[in-house]
Parts: C-alpha cells; structure tokens; sequence
C-alpha cells in the first residue's frame, strides 16, 4: 500500500486560523484544533502533516497499488 497526501487546510492571516480547501462559503476555523476536528467529521480523515511554513496541512490517505495491465498482443495470438 502507497500513502498520499490531500490538501486540506490553508493558514488564514492573522495567527492560527484555519479555511479548508474546496469547501464552498467555507467557515473560518479560530484554531488547529478546532480546524482538524471539523476536517475529522465532515472527511473522516485521521492522519495529517504539518506544513507549517507553507501554512498549509494535509490528510493522509492510503492508496491500494494497482497492478499493470497485462500486455497482449496479436500477433502471438493472445487474443
């Protein structure tokens, strides 16, 4: 299994507020806390990273790999 990250919450100007991305008329959220609990009911996301210089935190999701297809061609008669 893979992990990927999902941009979820942006820093909002002055000190710690939070505004979760993709969200229309979005609430702003007055602080981490308050910013991952909304993000844990409305998504159910449990995992996230920091990224406090970029002002930006993102879920943590896995990801099943998924196998190649299998090429076949005519020629050998595979089909």
């Amino acid at each position: 299994m893979a992990t990927e990250k999902i941009e979820i919450l942006n820093r909002v100007a002055p000190g710690d507020r939070w505004s979760p991305v993709g969200t229309v008329n979005a609430p702003i959220l007055e602080s981490l806390t308050e910013a991952l609990e909304y993000i844990y009911q409305e998504k159910g996301y449990k995992e996230f990273h920091l990224s406090p210089f970029q002002g930006k935190i993102y879920a943590v999701v896995e990801t099943e790999d998924k196998p190649a297809p299998i090429k076949r061609y005519n020629i050998y008669g595979d089909r």
